[in-house]
């Protein structure tokens, strides 16, 4: 971890490697290496090493985290949705939800956002950028009180809102 922190992932990859040659049946090692490989842009071998840790443990959530990023950030929504989902069945915490529901906020399955911002905010009613997701959700269904709402939700709480975003915001506010 310490060599991921100061952006050395080169440096982890002879650790990782002796742990899953000390216990290949533990799945934290393959998912490990493969958050180190996805690190270093070793797309193919990360992915392999995620699939192995499934493969070893399918119980173990945060593969499907680390797998499901990994497809957010390619660009493969359905697979990073699918990924989300085996996390939340197994472990249900706000920021998978959160995750997810970016994830169908980028193909606009906004309804689909909505409900599981809901169910961050339901875990954490305090975090102000669960509100801000929620609002631009609703503001993507055309459903401009509610995303004002939560936009103003999400500013009580201290938190802030892009200026572009709160332009638009401004200019639905009557509607």
């Amino acid at each position: 971890v310490t060599y991921l922190l100061n952006k050395r992932p080169d440096l982890a990859l002879p650790d990782n490697n002796a742990a899953i040659g000390i216990d290949p049946k533990n799945a934290m090692y393959w998912a490990n290496r493969g958050y180190v490989y996805a690190s270093s842009n070793q797309i193919d071998s990360a992915m392999k090493d995620f699939d192995k840790a499934i493969e070893v443990n399918p119980s173990y959530a945060n593969t499907y985290v680390l797998r499901g990023m990994l497809n957010y950030q390619r660009g493969q929504l359905d697979a990073a949705v699918k990924d989300f989902t085996k996390s939340i069945n197994i472990y249900p915490f706000h920021t998978l939800y959160y995750a997810r529901a970016n994830a169908y906020f980028q193909e606009q399955r906004y309804d689909l956002a909505v409900k599981d911002m809901d169910a961050a905010i339901g875990q954490v009613p305090m975090f102000a950028g669960y509100y801000l997701g929620r609002s631009q959700a609703y503001y993507g269904m055309r459903q401009f009180a509610r995303a004002v709402a939560d936009a103003r939700t999400c500013l009580q709480l201290g938190g802030q809102i892009p200026p572009q975003y709160m332009m638009m915001l401004n200019q639905v506010s009557n509607q």
